[in-house]
């Protein structure tokens, strides 16, 4: 049932998406035309995603670290692997699969990298909150009650269902962590929130001039899509759908088109190369 849920919503999702994308293709053109002569922002894009998977890298050692001793370079690569197994699975399982794979105690790991997104999670949605409520200009609250009740009713459902079934590995797990190993995995995390935000706000703005009116539906707009349900592919219609009703903002890029090369960059070029490099150490 879940599943043809998630299925009916990314449908929906990719027609809407490709319906608006159709009516602004004039728009779309002019808009990738003035993107691709912008040299400095392609390679500020192309840093950043390098930047990015290298703390999510870095993060996942200092995670894992009391389960799976490894280097900077096998983390890299295992950060790679879950990145290409996102892109094929549900609410991104693959993600937390490709980081265990290599794990000599998977239960542990998975639970571990459950955490660390968590955290994420948690970081994302302070930075939505404190937008949604400085933007009362730009969104009437109202419209989100039902949203906000409804992410609740489904977290206290799951608590109910799993809490006594993993809470103790997720006490084990997370007393292995010393408060500035967390403090630390935060930190880390919220860097990362800034690598994805300044990413998209490039692409969408094409200029390093701050516009806050941007910056806070960039703030929103990552907030729905941690909570909205994805999968693999489908976040094409699902990401480039919620963006469209989010980004109001005069002069700016397209957004579904924005949000789609944003997640382009940073989950099929990294799968691309992993795929490569991969091939690579096959034949070698």
């Amino acid at each position: 049932m879940k599943r043809f849920i998630i299925w009916i919503l990314a449908i929906i999702g990719f027609v809407f998406f490709a319906f608006e994308a159709y009516n602004s293709r004039s728009e779309i053109t002019s808009g990738l035309s003035m993107i691709v002569a912008n040299k400095s922002l392609l390679l500020s894009e192309f840093t950043l995603m390098i930047i990015n998977i290298c703390l999510e890298a870095y993060r996942w050692q200092i995670i894992d670290r009391q389960r799976n001793s490894s280097s900077f370079f096998q983390s890299f690569t295992t950060i790679l692997e879950s990145i290409s197994l996102s892109l094929i699975t549900p609410g991104g399982v693959g993600e937390h699969i490709g980081k265990i794979h290599h794990s000599p105690k998977k239960k542990e790991s998975f639970v571990a990298s459950l955490i660390g997104s968590i955290i994420q999670t948690l970081v994302i949605s302070f930075f939505g909150i404190i937008a949604l409520l400085i933007s009362t200009q730009y969104i009437d609250l109202k419209e989100y009650t039902f949203f906000y009740l409804l992410i609740t009713s489904i977290i206290v459902v799951l608590s109910i269902l799993f809490g006594k079934k993993i809470s103790s590995t997720i006490k084990s797990v997370i007393t292995s962590f010393s408060f500035i190993q967390l403090s630390h995995i935060f930190f880390i995390n919220i860097i990362r929130y800034f690598v994805f935000a300044i990413q998209l706000y490039l692409i969408l703005c094409n200029n390093f001039i701050l516009r806050y009116d941007v910056a806070i539906e960039i703030a929103i707009y990552y907030l729905i899509i941690t909570i909205v349900p994805s999968w693999g592919l489908a976040d094409i219609g699902i990401r480039g759908s919620v963006a469209i009703f989010i980004f109001k903002s005069p002069d700016i890029f397209w957004p579904g088109t924005a949000v789609v090369l944003v997640w382009f960059i940073n989950r099929v070029i990294p799968s691309i190369f992993y795929v490569l490099l991969f091939r690579y150490k096959s034949i070698k």
